[in-house]
């Protein structure tokens, strides 16, 4: 029997927004297990909470028997009905709403506190884009779905960390069975799928370029670069591409939830840079596949798992800037030192360096010095991939081991 992961974290955000009177949107990438969540194990706890049966109404518009429901008169009409003949809070889940035409406003229409309960799920960001977030006037609460932590699959089967660096945590993936099934599921995916999707969506005749985009993104995860430097990168091997295409194809990929953004965060000055963001992969198998398992390093998938690690968690994650002045000689210098993540969630911030190994005090040092720097209060971090249980070293850093950090409830209280 195939493992059910349980999703905890995402089921009680839901359980906090039911009846809210907002439609309640669950977003993420294609494939990272929303139908599921919404329609299986959400539905299975509210049914559990004594929720009857007969108040779910379940639409699904990406199925070819459901695909008259797109047109807003239609489906306007169908949950007319069964409103009418409803005594009780109806539950409406609808899939893919993306697909039902006008749907801000159908959506506005049947929401209507004490007799429905809405909750969609999505694969395009357009869904909760500026103007539609516009259009709604503040009625939808958004639940961001991921691929799966490294904690929800050791709830339900073994799975090493370095199968979690290489492999990710895609859950059609994880099931697959054998490294090369894994392997094949995850080209599949960025193939057919996500490439597919966005070629599809954008009317793109030629996804060469595309394809080439994604791939610089992929090779350069953790490394600051901005769409000039990528266009530069294609133009050096041949490839001809228009000044503005970089953003653009950048633009496709944060909208298909395939790529993330981590901005530039002046921590002294208290402000964001405008320039040379870093880019990292939903998922580090979707990653290591479209590069043909040929950049398999170590410290860089470290980081981009601490990165979106920290996503799941609910932080808000910039890469951290800090002016550290210099002496060689008589003369003084200013070069920008980097902190991987700064990490925000509410109030609390939280200063983290990954470093997959610390061999020796040449490496500490480099690792600590903008650690040091920083002159507030908040918590400091260094991660590294093994090591002694976490603990607090001699200048107040907390040090904590990878397994430790993807595992634990509270990672960043150690254990005593």
């Amino acid at each position: 029997m195939a493992p059910i992961f349980d999703r905890q974290e995402p089921i009680a955000l839901l359980d906090d927004y039911k009846g809210n009177g907002l439609v309640k949107a669950i977003t993420g990438i294609r494939r990272c297990g929303k139908s599921y969540l919404l329609f299986d194990l959400y539905k299975k706890h509210l049914v559990e909470s004594g929720i009857p049966e007969s108040s779910f109404v379940e639409i699904h518009l990406d199925r070819k028997s459901e695909e008259y429901l797109r047109v807003p008169g239609t489906f306007l009409s169908f949950i007319g009905e069964k409103m009418k003949s409803a005594n009780e809070t109806l539950y409406i889940f609808i899939d893919e709403v993306q697909s039902l035409g006008d749907f801000v406003a159908v959506l506005n229409d049947i929401n209507r506190p004490g007799k429905t309960d809405i909750y969609v799920t999505g694969s395009n960001s357009h869904l909760l884009s500026s103007n539609i977030a516009t259009e709604f006037r503040g009625r939808v609460s958004e639940v961001r779905l991921y691929p799966l932590s490294y904690r929800e699959i050791m709830k339900e089967m073994e799975y090493s960390i370095d199968d979690y660096l290489i492999y990710g945590g895609m859950p059609t993936a994880i099931l697959s069975g054998s490294e090369m099934a894994r392997t094949r599921t995850l080209e599949s995916l960025v193939r057919t799928v996500y490439l597919q999707d966005i070629a599809e969506r954008h009317n793109l005749k030629d996804d060469a370029i595309l394809l080439s985009v994604l791939d610089v993104l992929c090779s350069s995860i953790g490394s600051l670069t901005n769409p000039q430097k990528i266009e530069n990168t294609l133009r050096s091997k041949g490839r001809k591409i228009a000044d503005d295409t970089v953003s653009t194809y950048i633009g496709y990929f944060q909208e298909a939830f395939l790529v993330e953004e981590s901005k530039r965060y002046d921590i002294k000055g208290r402000d964001y840079l405008s320039t040379n963001p870093k880019y990292y992969i939903e998922d580090n198998g979707l990653r290591n596949v479209r590069l043909g398992m040929r950049q398999i390093e170590m410290s860089h998938l470290m980081e981009s798992a601490i990165y979106l690690e920290l996503l799941k968690r609910g932080y808000i994650v910039d890469t951290g800037t800090l002016p550290i002045s210099t002496l060689a000689g008589d003369k003084r210098s200013t070069i920008q030192s980097e902190v991987d993540f700064v990490a925000r969630k509410g109030s609390a911030t939280i200063y983290i360096q990954s470093a997959y190994m610390i061999p020796d005090g040449k490496k500490e040092e480099q690792e600590k010095r903008p650690l040091m720097k920083i002159k507030d209060a908040y918590p400091r971090v260094i991660i590294t991939r093994d090591g002694a249980k976490s603990h607090y070293d001699e200048d107040g850093i907390l040090r904590l081991p990878l397994s430790d950090f993807l595992l634990e409830d509270n990672p960043f209280v150690p254990r005593m």
